[in-house]
């Protein structure tokens, strides 16, 4: 949402429909959901700290039927004239729609508008036909959406469009969207789940973080009309927290990201089942890295701290190896390191050893997991330092250094750890090395990759 919004209206909660309190919402464009109340719903619990209705109800004339989800009670003030207000936070807001249970929460469609989403649809639906005497023919015909079937959903991207018309001009605008749809309807969270990935999805496609501007959704529920017949409900809006580090996206041109729906159009299905698939055994990668997208101002040394444990954690989930199976490593090697621990070592120092270090001594280090990843990276991709087998070395040398001098702090890896402009450097590469692992586990093949790494400008900068 890109601007504040304020619905004046009466307020109460489910189970009590004739205590309606005057008071107006305020959706801010930070997303925080504000209930203004001008008196309370139990004046005899103003004072309580834990008076949190699970809904609340509304009504205003600029869009009738409101529901407030997740609600706790922020503040109550009683004046000495005897004025009561309080004031509530909602974790969600649904305008257009009365929910009066939270099991009924469920939609058949929820349809998302997200930063850059028309630069990476990258889709003209206007037509213009000039014609002699100044005048002109302007035809829209939103193209076909590009679908795909997942398990318990159906995708569509496309485009929609809008027009105004004023004394002295016509606007007519469209407005890329990503719908998800499910014929059974799901539950919120089950949706914004879906979204979620769907999101990073994007922001790895379009090389930068993208963020929801508008949500709507789609009950599939009808109630009576004003003579009884069957109405359905329309649109809802949908509003919610969506940790927006950046008020402002920056416009990025289609040509800068690594790939647009266009490219992707044909496999479209294939690339997102897999990403979506995948997601639960790379969750800590994903969110190891879209925390370093998503947060630009994020201090450089966390970046790279957290960058390398996703690499470390990608190739251990999907890669792995171990120098002995854990079996034999415990049954063998582990226990006789064991009996060796002198009998009069300090307790926690014995303790340390045995379920820290050497338990795990088996597994592979942190340079033989970059050694492995590059090597594949290098034999397929050689462009950049990739292409340079003296430069790798150099590479992964200097993050194991790095990694561990900031991980333990140790005085005399200081001068041999990366610092400034060179810790900036290999977090770059970093970042574009496990970006190209996920192409390749999204479905891409070698020869894919290769093309948008040497055609996209952003790699260039990544590799060099």
């Amino acid at each position: 949402m890109s601007e504040d919004i304020e619905y004046v209206g009466y307020w109460w909660l489910p189970e009590e429909p004739a205590n309606m309190v005057a008071g107006k919402l305020l959706l801010t464009s930070g997303d925080e959901i504000t209930l203004e109340l001008e008196g309370a719903f139990r004046p005899e619990l103003t004072q309580e700290p834990r008076f949190n209705p699970a809904l609340i109800l509304g009504v205003s004339n600029k869009c009738g039927e409101i529901t407030l989800h997740r609600c706790h009670q922020s503040r109550s003030a009683l004046t000495v004239s005897g004025y009561l207000t309080s004031n509530f936070q909602a974790g969600r807001a649904f305008v257009g729609v009365h929910f009066d249970a939270e099991e009924k929460i469920r939609f058949t469609k929820l349809t998302v508008c997200y930063d850059h989403l028309d630069a990476w649809v990258n889709r003209r639906d206007f037509h213009v036909e000039p014609a002699p005497g100044f005048r002109f023919t302007i035809h829209y015909e939103p193209s076909p959406a590009v679908t795909a079937a997942i398990p318990d959903y159906e995708i569509a991207i496309g485009n929609s469009g809008s027009y105004r018309v004023g004394n002295t001009q016509v606007t007519i605008a469209q407005k890329a969207y990503i719908a998800v749809s499910s014929a059974q309807g799901k539950p919120l969270d089950d949706c914004l789940k879906m979204m979620h990935d769907i999101r990073d999805f994007l922001s790895l496609a379009m090389g930068a973080p993208t963020h929801p501007v508008k949500t709507m959704g789609d009950t599939g529920t009808s109630k009576p009309g004003l003579h009884g017949e069957e109405e359905f409900g329309g649109p809802v809006e949908v509003h919610y927290p969506v940790n927006r580090w950046t008020v402002e996206a920056k416009p990025i041109h289609s040509d800068d990201m690594p790939f647009t729906l266009l490219d992707v159009q044909d496999d479209i299905e294939v690339y997102l089942t897999n990403w979506l698939r995948k997601a639960e055994e790379l969750r800590p990668v994903y969110d190891l890295l879209f925390s370093v997208v998503y947060n630009p101002d994020l201090y450089l040394v966390n970046a790279f701290l957290m960058l390398t444990q996703a690499v470390e954690t990608y190739h251990r989930r999907q890669i792995g190896g171990s120098y002995q199976t854990d079996e034999v490593y415990r049954q063998g090697l582990y226990q006789r390191f064991v009996e060796v621990i002198p009998s009069d070592l300090d307790k926690s120092f014995k303790q340390s050893l045995k379920e820290g270090k050497l338990k795990f001594a088996n597994e592979y280090s942190l340079r033989k997991r970059l050694a492995d990843l590059m090597d594949r990276l290098s034999s397929s991709i050689p462009i950049g330092f990739l292409g340079s087998r003296r430069e790798v070395s150099s590479f992964i040398t200097k993050v194991c250094v790095t990694r561990n001098y900031l991980t333990h702090y140790t005085p005399e890896l200081k001068k041999r750890s990366a610092q400034d402009q060179e810790l900036r450097a290999i977090t770059r590469r970093l970042r574009a090395v496990l970006e190209m692992c996920l192409l390749k586990e999204t479905g891409f093949d070698y020869d894919t990759i290769r093309r948008i790494v040497s055609t996209r400008s952003r790699y260039r900068y990544l590799l060099e």
